[in-house]
């Protein structure tokens, strides 16, 4: 009977997770193109390039933190959600012992006894019912917080791009690369400082 309890109790209470936030990254591949590459004109061109930390520009970008905390906060209610449904079920889980408690009473008539029995049995059902509707609510809590914050995500990112291409325009620069992707820079080609103050004056 105990073991029956502790295994309700660890299968209800299940830990809820949900992922943060994704890195962002880009991949091109066209197989087959080396002929017609090999019939284009290229023109050689100087080649001036700027430096930007992308993941300082996102972490400072205020749309961004601004979404960050609201994604979290959604996160949190949907964590209450279903620590709400946990303790519900519990509580099930609670009245399906004691129904089994009077099932062993060894004083109750079979008819008494069988009673009780058919009580549990309902009990494990709405037990089992609550554990497929935690789960469901976890996918779709998951699910739907995921796609969210990758719309999100995906339209800041556009705005950083937009706000390195002006500065890169500006300054006769024709390549901004993301400093963590390059292993020496000079520090005078950086302008991840001046991306934040431009990138927060967007309305």
């Amino acid at each position: 009977m105990k073991k029956t309890s502790t295994a309700i109790v660890i299968l209800i209470a299940a830990a809820f997770s949900l992922k943060s936030f994704a890195d962002d990254a880009d991949a091109f591949s066209a197989p087959g193109n080396s002929l017609s590459l090999s019939m284009r004109k290229v023109t050689p061109v100087s080649v001036k390039m700027l430096t930007v930390d992308a993941g300082e520009l996102y972490s400072k970008y205020n749309k961004a933190i601004e979404a960050r905390e609201k994604f979290n906060q959604a996160a949190e209610n949907a964590q209450k959600e279903v620590n709400d449904m946990i303790q519900e079920g519990l509580k099930i889980g609670d009245e399906y012992n004691d129904l089994l408690a009077k099932v062993n009473n060894p004083a109750l008539t079979e008819t008494a006894k069988k009673k009780f029995l058919d009580e549990a049995n309902d009990k494990m059902k709405l037990i089992q019912d609550k554990e497929r509707q935690i789960s469901q609510y976890q996918q779709q809590a998951a699910d739907t917080l995921s796609q969210r914050n990758q719309t999100v995500m995906n339209l800041h990112l556009n705005d950083m791009k937009e706000v390195c291409a002006k500065i890169a325009k500006e300054s006769g620069a024709n390549l901004v690369l993301n400093t963590t992707s390059v292993m020496y820079a000079d520090e005078k080609t950086d302008i991840t400082q001046e991306a934040v103050v431009l990138l927060n004056a967007r309305k």
